[in-house]
């Protein structure tokens, strides 16, 4: 048959057969269409998510200035001002733009609890090379007259030192066009700061929701107490005569023959890999989770189309009789499967941009905490994304649809037409053989090792091909054991006819009910082996804060937002704060960034006399003597850092500093659950050598016998408003709240695995029932109530569910130790102690049969109601 004719041949019987069909078991379609929009949606949310979190990475002078060609920071801490004037030296000859950047953080909101308070990035720029930048090279606009509502000059900006910049559509959100004065926690400090005008942007773009402010780099170092310190120097390179290229070249080649050894020069490319890297294990593990999501609601498609096979048996035979070829019969069981596709695609796109708030707002939380602030992070669509999610939800239930589109094309006419069994057609020895063959690809990945990651850990490739085999062995495993509860309904025949009409069914199990029983062993077991994660998660991070937090009070800046935020205190502010009379005992950790193998970790400066006096370590490799981090270069490490950058007890690690590298020596290794980035710690002294900063990320003070902790948190409070001050109960609370937060979108994807579990139990139980409708009625014929039909369809739900969630927590269990030591271990460099959620494991699979219970009782009750159908 010629293309042309074979295609509108399709249309035809689509419309005619398919559509018919949806139409009529509209419910059921709605239901189909529902569970593979939710597994496209949770995909997109995700990666939506993904994307959000590390574009936010990107330099922030891009949105203000144009992008940014280079970026130049030190390895260690900070640039000094005399790395400025030697890269300015550098590139006197060279058309670019140097744009000195101190970057922090502003919080807002008087309470304790971190999640009362707002966060904006403070960025201080050089407002006079930047607006002559915008002024030559990019826009018309300036700060020369940023704020149209004022006559206010750039010289009465720069003579004002508490002004900012903003978005004004963040202005006029916060109010501050109406109140342009501001409070604001800047470092140590609660201060006062007028909303100048909206900053301008290259090419006019418009606002995009950035929470971003900006101030002149001079008084925001004044503000934080960093005078001639730098974070990092962005240079643009015009595109002058179209010889951007050219000169960027040049200035790169200028800045490697100037680098005293501590500079870290980067593209705009390199600047977003390394942002992309610094969570790639977390953005890796949630593109996993969205992956299984998807192919449990692809089990459900797969279910569907085989019953829908089943049912349409004589619809077949006719279209067959009638001179429908089986590759004709095939192609429009492919062509359903792809609109289900189609269909459900574009419904999960559409769903997408309201789950994606959720995604991104969970996913940007943990990247701030873990990795980096993140600027307001707003759903942003592009078409190749968008389309690619489509296509692969089409791409997805056109392979669900394959198998039975090749059952419904093998049949002759004849014998589709026969009242046969829907018994499965697999035999129970296929079963084993995949059991047997999941077991082995099972042991095989066990045994692989993982690959190297760009961020200085591994690819649990091993782990995660374990983990998709261990799925296929339990629904095997299940498989053959579905068969086994066929055989006691003879034994329990003389107890109960209703138990002996629920089971019935399981002598010859259908195909159905495999892939009924499958869809809920994955969806448990996938749900009961997050719970297994966290659990154990939590569990190790209880024991650890019990050892680290030990002090009685702590206190930190209240615009720090997370391990890499850079508020830190005034020296001088921890000396008087452990001179109190009421403190016996105190220390302090200092802390920045630093570049090992050219990934970044945490540098750490601890005070080693308080160290000594109260042990906060969990220690792997304990030093001999820990006096010794004091008398001589030496280090201690944590689990991450040391499977990072294969270094263990004894090695020696080189730092870099603006006086030159630096080799320490690796003292012991401890447990530590901050960052998966790792850290490494010298003492305070040496600390303060190789950074030359002195200033202070926590303070850890121990109260006197007899005084009273309530009285001294409202005084310090009272005297130092810009510090936040917890007590150790407090504070414990508040990191376990963090904790929580960061699994915040694995809950909910916990909760749509249950949903897609339930959802393929009843639409099982529905479509089992319609087809046994005939049976029912010749039951009700012969006094068979409408109860106890409805019992018996319970006791089939309540079985099929009982074995899927009885051997989904074995699988639960079995995946769950795959990620704590294998996956887990491998991504991140964290050894947990394993904790068993039993209250989870019972109150998951009670509410997974209880929900089986209802829905098939209520589905067998009102089935059992419908009009008898006639005998022909």
């Amino acid at each position: 048959m010629p293309l042309q004719e074979l295609v509108w041949l399709t249309i035809s019987l689509l419309r005619r057969v398919v559509l018919r069909h949806w139409v009529k078991h509209w419910l059921k379609t709605l239901a189909l269409i529902s569970v593979v929009a939710i597994g496209t949606c949770v995909y997109l949310s995700i990666s939506l998510a993904n994307r959000a979190a590390t574009s936010s990475f990107e330099s922030f002078t891009e949105s203000i200035s144009g992008r940014s060609q280079l970026v130049v920071s030190a390895s260690t801490g900070s640039l000094k001002t005399d790395d400025l004037i030697a890269l300015r030296r550098a590139l006197a000859d060279t058309e670019a733009f140097l744009i000195p950047i101190i970057e922090t953080v502003a919080a807002r909101g008087q309470s304790e609890s971190l999640e009362n308070r707002s966060y904006f990035p403070l960025v201080g720029v050089d407002l006079l090379a930047l607006s002559n930048l915008l002024a030559r090279y990019q826009t018309n606009s300036t700060y020369w007259n940023a704020n149209s509502q004022s006559d206010q000059t750039i010289w009465d900006t720069l003579r004002s030192p508490n002004a900012f910049f903003s978005e004004r559509l963040i202005a006029q959100t916060e109010s501050w066009d109406k109140s342009p004065e501001v409070t604001f926690f800047v470092g140590e400090r609660r201060v006062e700061l007028t909303w100048a005008g909206s900053y301008p942007k290259p090419d006019n773009q418009p606002d995009r929701g950035s929470s971003s402010l900006v101030m002149d780099w001079e008084d925001l170092a004044a503000l934080t107490g960093r005078q001639g310190e730098i974070d990092r120097v962005d240079i643009v390179v015009p595109n002058t005569s179209g010889q951007q290229k050219t000169w960027t070249e040049q200035a790169i080649s200028h800045i490697n023959n100037a680098n005293p050894g501590h500079w870290i020069v980067e593209s705009h490319q390199d600047r977003q890999r390394t942002g992309s890297t610094m969570s790639l294990a977390l953005r890796m593990n949630l593109r996993a989770l969205s992956y299984l999501a998807l192919a449990v609601a692809l089990i459900l498609v797969f279910q569907a189309l085989e019953t829908a096979v089943t049912r349409r048996h004589k619809e077949i035979a006719t279209l067959r009789a009638l001179g429908v070829s089986p590759r004709q019969t095939r192609i429009l069981w492919l062509a359903e499967s792809a609109l289900l596709g189609g269909v459900g695609g574009a419904l999960g796109i559409a769903l997408s941009s309201l789950v994606a708030r959720f995604a991104i707002g969970a996913v940007s939380e943990t990247v701030n905490l873990l990795y980096y602030f993140t600027d307001n992070a707003t759903v942003s669509f592009l078409p190749g994304e968008a389309f690619a999610a489509w296509g692969l939800s089409i791409v997805c239930c056109f392979a669900a649809g394959w198998h039975p589109a090749t059952e419904a094309s093998r049949n002759p006419p004849a014998q589709m037409l026969r009242r046969g069994s829907y018994a499965s057609t697999y035999s129970k020895f296929r079963y084993v053989v995949a059991a047997i063959g999941f077991a082995f690809i099972s042991y095989a990945a066990w045994l692989t090792p993982p690959f190297n990651a760009p961020n200085g850990h591994a690819i649990p490739i091993g782990g995660y091909l374990m983990a998709i085999s261990l799925i296929g062995f339990a629904v095997a495993s299940a498989c053959i054991a579905l068969d086994f509860l066929g055989r006691i309904t003879g034994f329990i025949g003389n107890w109960s006819a209703t138990l002996r009409l629920g089971l019935s069914p399981f002598r010859r199990p259908a195909t159905r009910h495999r892939l009924a029983l499958g869809g809920v062993i994955v969806s448990v077991g996938m749900t009961l082996s997050m719970a297994f994660l966290i659990s154990s998660f939590e569990s190790t991070v209880r024991n650890w804060i019990g050892s680290v937090l030990q002090a009685d009070i702590f206190v930190g800046s209240k615009a720090m937002n997370g391990l890499y935020s850079n508020a830190r205190i005034d020296p001088n502010t921890a000396q008087a704060l452990l001179a109190d009379p009421d403190i016996i005992a105190g220390g302090v950790l200092q802390s920045t960034t630093t570049r090992i193998q050219e990934h970044p970790t945490m540098f750490n400066g601890y005070d080693t006399p308080y160290l000594l006096a109260h042990s906060h370590f969990i220690w792997l490799e304990e030093p001999d003597n820990l006096a010794n981090l004091s008398r001589g270069p030496n280090a201690l490490i944590n689990e991450s850092f040391a499977q990072r950058f294969s270094v263990s007890q004894g090695d020696t690690v080189t730092l870099a500093s603006s006086n030159g590298p630096v080799e320490v020596s690796v003292l012991g290794v401890f447990a530590d659950y901050g960052s998966e980035q790792g850290s490494i710690g010298v003492n305070g002294a040496l600390y303060q050598k190789i950074t030359g900063d002195t200033r202070i990320r926590n303070i850890a003070a121990h109260l006197r016998p007899g005084a009273a902790l309530n009285e001294v948190l409202e005084r310090w409070r009272s005297d130092y408003p810009g510090l936040q001050i917890n007590a150790n109960q407090s504070l414990r609370n508040e990191t376990l709240k963090i904790f929580r937060s960061v699994f915040s979108i694995t809950y909910a994807l916990q909760g749509i695995g249950l949903f897609i579990s339930v959802s393929g139990l009843s639409a099982m139980l529905f479509t089992a029932l319609l087809e046994r409708k005939p049976l029912l009625d010749a039951l009700r014929r012969m006094g068979t109530g409408r109860r106890q039909i409805a019992r018996a369809a319970l006791t089939e739900g309540v079985a099929l569910a009982t074995l899927g969630s009885l051997v989904g927590a074995i699988l639960g269990g079995a995946l769950g130790l795959v990620l704590v030591f294998v996956i887990n271990k491998q991504s991140f460099g964290w050894t947990l102690d394993v904790s068993i959620p039993w209250g989870q494991i019972a109150t998951i699979a009670s509410s997974v049969i209880g929900c089986a219970a209802l829905t098939s009782y209520s589905i067998g009750y009102i089935i059992s109601g419908w009009p008898l159908q006639r005998e022909e």
